[in-house]
């Protein structure tokens, strides 16, 4: 949408004010550092849902209950949540705090807001095809809808209305001199965009000429250079040459060259070129077929996790992607209730990187000993979780995939086993791939968390095998490093002794973990970004400081509101220790997760793209 465009929804929106309320004086106090301040609410064009946001007091945890109107509408830990609206109608959203016991507070944040009605953006690219026997050609550019249906498009003749089409051309009755056509687009509430630019019509007006020539320069996956000559003066002198893309006008220059870009990969396109005179009117084009070209393959061997629910992960994904050879988007997971497979497909995120030769293996992660053994031994369950999972396979054209089960029972140890052969067969018949995770061991144990996973056995049938290298300290436990190194390094040797160890990946985390009041059940840690968490060492002071027995980073900090709090993480350096034990023992290397991970990690010569991984 136009600026104006923009400011007249605007002009529809009442002010918005914040207030934090809570009963009686002196819960107005109580309440200063406890309610959420600062509520927002953003809707984008079109949508019936907007995002409200809020700021949480410092040190703050837990969960807010989100209320429109005085009715729950969700429940989040995090600051922001989406809401359903319905545009032209006024609301009053409130936002309050939940303990961990599930108690909610009397202090909350309010927000009063209008949602205001959006009308379609303005008309563009008005312009004059062809005037023959007092008859007059208009065409315009598609428009953007408001929030309501488009009715169609309406066409003011010398100021007064002419006609409506639902088209995006019109043929207009003339006469002799001059016409002034206007359009503006209108939704079926009877809500008007904002006017075109002014088309004069002269009848008898010559158009320009064709220009003379076009050429194709540079193309690359997302650009293409183009030049032209110029066009021959007609009846008006010449403003500019109008550029189409397959049809549609998408840019204007008074040049004889223009770089197109954010074209699509190995894509084929159509470019025409018109001369625009003073008057609007378009005259012969010149044409020319391109196909840009395939973007750079990855040259890596990394396997790395995305968080399809981020950007960040795809922003990581773009930034590096010629350093990973294999993508575990997390797509998929079982319903703890029934095992039913649920989760959706990305196709930015699956095209993006198969377009550049990375293999796309999603994640269906399954974290629940019950549901596992419903899945493993209920051979109705089996049968319809193995079909599922070749079924969405086959149908979004993935390399294959990711499977994540974890927590699971000792005793059906057997049994995911067999079930990794079978799934293994399957997908091996379609020519994909299997990747299987494990937890972190140092021999053939088969009791305890790990004694779920037979090594050596799920690496006769998968294509490769996951080691989550961590989780020594996780997030209800006491404060430390989640992969101290003495562990790693016995997890490390112990895979190294797997046949085909090549197949076998030692993964390693790129996160933090942030530890209130000494932790445990009662106060389990967060995980943070390392960008975060650079801004959290920086805010309160905390001196990082390298823990020589785990070789990992470490620091204490006290937030606003007195809590103390113990942060381990690793960066660049101690990542680079894990690299290398990988290396050193012809393992695979595998990240989890992309993200806000300390970017020096990429500039390590053992990833970079070409290195020579198993």
């Amino acid at each position: 949408m136009s600026r104006a465009g923009i400011a007249r929804g605007l002009a529809l929106v009442l002010a918005a004010s914040v207030i934090v309320s809570a009963p009686g004086a002196e819960a107005d106090s109580v309440c200063a550092n406890k309610a959420p301040t600062t509520l927002s609410f953003k809707r984008k064009v079109g949508k019936r849902h907007g995002r409200l946001s809020w700021h949480a007091q410092r040190g703050a945890r837990g969960r807010f209950r989100v209320f429109r109107d005085g009715a729950v509408v969700g429940q989040t830990l995090g600051r922001s949540l989406r809401v359903a609206v319905t545009p032209g109608r006024s609301y009053v959203f409130s936002v309050r705090p939940v303990s961990a016991s599930g108690s909610v507070s009397e202090c909350a944040g309010e927000l009063r807001r209008a949602v205001g009605w959006y009308a379609p953006s303005r008309v563009r690219h008005v312009s004059v095809r062809r005037v023959h026997k007092l008859r007059a050609t208009l065409s315009w550019s598609r428009v953007r809808r408001g929030d309501g249906r488009l009715a169609g498009y309406r066409v003011y003749r010398d100021g007064q209305v002419y006609r409506q089409t639902r088209r995006r051309s019109i043929r207009v009755a003339v006469s002799p001199g001059m016409h002034r056509f206007v359009v503006l687009a209108a939704d079926t509430r009877g809500r008007m965009g904002l006017p075109s630019r002014t088309v004069r019509v002269r009848v008898r007006h010559s158009a320009p000429g064709v220009p003379r020539g076009m050429s194709v320069g540079s193309v690359t996956d997302t650009s293409v250079e183009l030049g032209w000559g110029p066009s021959r003066r007609r009846s008006s002198p010449i403003v500019g040459y109008r550029i189409f893309r397959d049809g549609q006008p998408v840019r204007q220059v008074r040049g004889h060259a223009a770089t197109m870009i954010t074209l699509a990969p190995a894509t084929g396109y159509r470019f025409t070129v018109a001369a625009v005179d003073r008057w609007g009117y378009i005259g012969p084009a010149v044409a020319t077929q391109i196909t840009t070209a395939m973007p750079p393959p990855t040259q890596g061997s990394l396997h790395a996790f995305l968080l399809a629910t981020t950007d960040e992960s795809f922003a990581d994904l773009r930034r590096h992607y010629r350093q990973i050879g294999m993508l575990y988007p997390t797509y998929f997971q079982c319903r703890r209730s029934d095992a039913a497979i649920l989760g959706a497909e990305d196709p930015l995120v699956t095209r993006w990187a198969q377009m550049r030769k990375i293999l796309v293996m999603p994640r269906f992660d399954c974290q629940s000993a019950t549901t596992l053994t419903k899945i493993l031994r209920d051979p109705a369950v089996r049968e319809a979780t193995l079909t599922g999972l070749v079924a969405r396979v086959q149908q979004y054209g993935y390399d294959g995939l990711n499977l994540d089960f974890e927590a699971g029972n000792p005793d059906d140890r057997p049994a995911l086993t067999s079930f990794v052969a079978e799934l293994a067969v399957r997908l091996h018949a379609l020519g994909k791939k299997l990747t299987v995770e494990v937890s972190a061991k140092f021999g053939p144990t088969t009791t305890g968390r790990s004694g779920f996973y037979n090594y050596q056995a799920l690496g006769i049938h998968a294509d490769w095998v996951f080691v989550m290298a961590w989780g020594w300290h996780w997030t209800t436990s006491l404060p430390g490093s989640p992969d101290e190194i003495a562990n790693v390094i016995k997890v490390a040797d112990y895979t190294a002794t797997m046949p085909n160890k090549g197949k076998y990946v030692l993964g390693s985390p790129l996160y933090a973990q942030d530890w209130p009041a000494g932790g445990g059940p009662l106060h389990p840690s967060t995980p943070v970004e390392y960008g975060e968490l650079m801004e959290i060492a920086a805010r309160y002071g905390g001196t990082p400081r390298l823990d020589a027995t785990t070789n990992t980073w470490t620091f204490k900090y006290v937030d606003a509101s007195g809590v103390p709090h113990e942060v381990w993480y690793g960066d660049a350096t101690t990542i680079a220790t894990r690299i290398n034990i990988a290396k050193q023992r012809g393992l695979g290397l595998g990240f989890w997760r992309l993200g806000r991970e300390d970017q020096r990690i990429w500039d390590n010569p053992l990833v970079a793209p070409g290195a020579l991984w198993p």
